[in-house]
Parts: C-alpha cells; sequence; structure tokens
C-alpha cells in the first residue's frame, strides 16, 4: 500500500520538485542567454532539437541520483524507510532486525504450521518475510512551487536539514516558505511577477545600446 512504500512516503515528493526545478531552470537560461545576446523578448525561442532537448531532460536525473548517493541523499532514503509506518512497525532497518521483529515473526508462524512448512519447504529455517498485498492507491498531487528551495522542501517532508549551497538553485526565493491545507509548500515574500524575465531583458537592451 501507499503507506509502505518509501518512494510515495518520502522521495518522490523531493525527487518530482528538484526535475521541476530544473527544468524551468533550462527555459529561464535560455531565455536569458538570448536576450544577453541582443533578442527582444519577442524574438525569444525555445528549442525544439531533439539532442538539446534530450540532455536538458538526462542532466537532472543524473543530478538527482548523484544527490542521492551521496551523505544527504542516503540520510532521506533511510527516513524514507522509517516513514514507512503501520501500527508500531516500519520498514527501518533498525526495526526490521530487531530482536522484538524477529520474536513477533517467530510467534506468528508457530500459530500458522500450514503458512511454516510452506515457507522452509522452499527456502529452509532462514530469513523469512511476509510481504503486504499491494493495493495501489490514487496518486496525490504533491508538486511544490519550482521557486521554493529543495532544502525547504526535504526539512519538510523527511525533517532532514541539508545545506542549500548542496542542493538549492540559484533560481529559488530565500524569504521563508509556508505550507498550504495539503502541505505543499509555497514561496512567501514578494510577488511573483510574470514580467520578470521581460523587463530583465530590457534592462539588458538598454545597457549594452
Amino acid at each position: 500500500t501507499g503507506i509502505f512504500q518509501p518512494a510515495d512516503v518520502g522521495m518522490q515528493r523531493i525527487t518530482k520538485h528538484r526535475l521541476a526545478q530544473e527544468e524551468v531552470h533550462f527555459l529561464i537560461k535560455s531565455h536569458k542567454s538570448q536576450t544577453a545576446s541582443g533578442l527582444t523578448p519577442e524574438q525569444v525561442k525555445i528549442t525544439t532539437s531533439y539532442p538539446v532537448l534530450r540532455d536538458a531532460t538526462v542532466m537532472p536525473i543524473v543530478q538527482v541520483f548523484e544527490f542521492m548517493r551521496g551523505p544527504y541523499g542516503r540520510d532521506i532514503v533511510k527516513k524514507a524507510w522509517e516513514r514507512c509506518v503501520a501500527n508500531e512497525w516500519n520498514l527501518s532497518e533498525a526495526v526490521l532486525t530487531s530482536r522484538k521483529a524477529r520474536a513477533s515473526l517467530r510467534n506468528y508462524l508457530l500459530t500458522d504450521k500450514i503458512l511454516r512448512d510452506e515457507i522452509e519447504g522452499k527456502m529452509g529455517p532462514l530469513n523469512l518475510g511476509l510481504e503486504p498485498e499491494d493495493d495501489e492507491d490514487p496518486d496525490e498531487d504533491d508538486t511544490d512551487d519550482t521557486d521554493v528551495p529543495s532544502s525547504a522542501v526535504i526539512n519538510e517532508a523527511l525533517g532532514i536539514v541539508v545545506p542549500p549551497s548542496v542542493v538549492d538553485s540559484e533560481f529559488c526565493v530565500d524569504s521563508g516558505t509556508t505550507a498550504d491545507k495539503k502541505g505543499r509548500l509555497h514561496a512567501i515574500g514578494e510577488e511573483e511577477d510574470i514580467w520578470s524575465l521581460r523587463y530583465e531583458s530590457e534592462d539588458v537592451l538598454e545597457d549594452s545600446l
């Protein structure tokens, strides 16, 4: 079920947020590069080149992968497994390998001889595990604003502190965040200005004249 899947519980939100940010940053960098070379905002075009778009799509995935391989990424993965909770159990290594878990499993198998014989007949009396039935939950909209720092999303989702210099982008806000009723984060402070890139482009053109 959804509560026992670490990807759903802790990693998808963080990963999707970072990927969405990088997609927006690609568009921003493309826009700024073209206006800096002398084009007006109306003349700016986003490339449709497959090789360029391929690289722009794959690079964020590689960046997220490398981040998850690092010390902060490993903490995120561990915390996601720990957040998979049902009653007094969770999927953390500490709980699954605890004496309490092993004793509970042994006691359960002692009460179900048919199941015990079936498992031992196929695997032997070694490490035995019971897997919950899969019950698909509808996907929930857990998208945070792309101008919210990834460090804020990680902290809100899993309580892990990651230095902004490690994971945040130059285009993120630094005035704080707030959460809505669904727990999605939004930037606070200055109102978003959809014309900001246009004004910035005009300033660049004026400076070049």
